[in-house]
């Protein structure tokens, strides 16, 4: 699942300053994916060749933390070969504390010769031990983005443009074709909380479309295609759109993905239920090679958005939003310098979560999420300080680095040298680079945003020309010039 200049994040959210946790290695292997639990613990799995053949790893992380607490290797039951000889994305879903349910696909395993066969292992004490495989279904590869229903339990496999859904369906129920498109890329199916509608989204490299069910939620009624409205454009999906990721909760259905040119451009789509369609998107990231975006929501509707962009040498950046339409913190710095392979985020409580993603080598990583980058500086300031015949003048900026796309305030304050100057400062103009900013009361203070697209550790030039009246005549002022630093984020 593929779930500027810097890459531009548009819109702020005003929340603690980042903190970020060393990312780790969590074992070998690819397509690793994440989940969070409700007490924020992560689940991560991914497909190794560990033991000689396809195996399904799975690591788990508290709350927080840089290792895994527990990891174990779980073999599929193979009648001899390589199980795993196909591509797959393995799943994980917590629908509880106590629940982690694991499910992958393999091509030579099982008795009978039958290919192409997906497993469930699942867990009831958090993750502490699996019960042996359960064949769920035959016929699709699960590559791709599924979901698990928890009110029937139905689970939704896709691979390329086809979907299976598993429940109360016989085992061998044949798969559906979804996509209208020969070349598929990114599919994704999910829930609309609330609603009886299913979505299921899929790109051919160029345009996304979605297919919609409306219904029963079981696997007998999905798994018919006749059920499912199929082939409807997605609003702003082209062109070179890819990358669909899903991100269902209180907030209901979201979608994120990215679109060609200018560097890309990164967006983030609503489902309307009562239209069955989605709106119009908001671009979110904008520039540097920005690709490959995943997004989750978590308990309380806040979304969280990874990506990978290509310039300042590679860099894994996050965000977050407070609610599901609200808008993006500025970004945060996840990892630096590395691949960066498919990236993957999941959302937990209170801000937690986790991001994994391949390595070059093989490597799966996992970090935490730091919480997300307020809106406005709230660090030190430091004052600069000038003077003339008449009065003193002192601009007070940043001291420490800003982040793009974070405010401050620039504010200029001045005192009469003795007690015979009458003049006064009667206007105070601002500027950053293309901004400025004209105050014509005191105190004299205004707002600047570093720019969204700011070369990270790169030095901006603040400059506070101070217009100065004696008598109502207007006489000579002084300019006060200073530095901000980007953040290298």
């Amino acid at each position: 699942m593929i779930r500027c200049s810097a890459g531009i994040l548009l819109g702020v959210l005003a929340l603690a300053a980042p903190a970020s946790a060393a990312p780790f290695t969590a074992g070998t292997g690819h397509d690793a994916q994440v989940a969070v639990g409700p007490d924020g613990t992560g689940h991560v799995t991914w497909l190794t060749d560990v033991g000689g053949d396809g195996r399904v790893a799975y690591c788990r992380v508290p709350a927080g933390g840089e290792a895994c607490e527990r990891t174990e290797v779980l073999a599929f039951p193979t009648a001899g070969g390589n199980a795993q000889s196909v591509h797959s994305t393995p799943q994980v879903f917590v629908p509880s504390d106590e629940r982690v349910v694991l499910v992958a696909s393999c091509w030579n395993c099982g008795a009978g010769g039958i290919t192409n066969r997906t497993f469930q292992w699942t867990s009831t004490d958090g993750g502490a031990s699996f019960g042996p495989p359960v064949e769920r279904a035959r016929g699709l590869i699960a590559d791709g983005q599924g979901a698990l229903l928890p009110e029937t339990d139905t689970l939704l496999i896709v691979g390329g443009g086809k979907l299976q859904a598993i429940g109360d369906a016989p085992l061998g129920t044949p798969e559906i074709t979804l996509s209208t498109t020969p070349v598929i890329e990114s599919p994704a199916v999910a829930p609309v909380p609330g609603t009886d509608q299913v979505v299921h989204v899929s790109g051919d490299l160029d345009r996304l479309e979605h297919a919609l069910y409306a219904g029963p939620q079981s696997a007998a009624a999905m798994d018919v295609e006749g059920n499912w409205l199929r082939g409807q454009p997605v609003p702003g999906g082209a062109p070179g759109a890819r990358g669909a990721s899903l991100a269902a909760g209180p907030g209901g259905l979201r979608l994120a993905f990215r679109v060609g040119g200018g560097g890309n451009t990164i967006r983030v789509s609503a489902w309307d239920p009562a239209a069955r369609a989605f709106g119009t998107p908001r671009d979110v990231v904008r520039g540097g090679g920005a690709d490959e975006p995943d997004l989750a929501q978590d308990p309380g509707g806040a979304l969280a958005l990874v990506w990978r962009i290509d310039a300042f040498g590679r860099r894994l950046r996050y965000a977050r939003a407070a609610t599901a339409d609200g808008p993006f913190s500025p970004a945060a710095l996840l990892a630096r310098g590395e691949a960066f392979i498919d990236p993957q985020v999941a959302a937990g409580p209170g801000g937690s979560g986790f991001a994994v993603w391949g390595g070059l080598s093989g490597e799966v990583r996992v970090t935490a999420l730091p919480p997300a980058v307020s809106a406005a500086y709230r660090g030190a300031m430091r004052t600069i300080r000038a003077r003339d015949a008449r009065l003193r003048y002192r601009l007070r900026i940043p001291r420490g680095c800003v982040h793009p796309g974070q405010s401050f305030t620039a504010a200029l304050g001045w005192s009469r040298r003795h007690s015979g100057v009458t003049a006064r400062v009667h206007r105070v103009t601002f500027r950053m680079g293309s901004q400025t900013r004209v105050d014509t009361a005191s105190p004299f203070r205004q707002t600047l945003t570093v720019p969204a697209d700011a070369a990270p550790a790169s030095r901006l030039t603040v400059r506070a020309r101070a217009s100065v009246r004696d008598g109502g005549r207007p006489v000579s002022g002084r300019a006060l010039t200073g530095v901000v630093t980007v953040c290298d984020a």
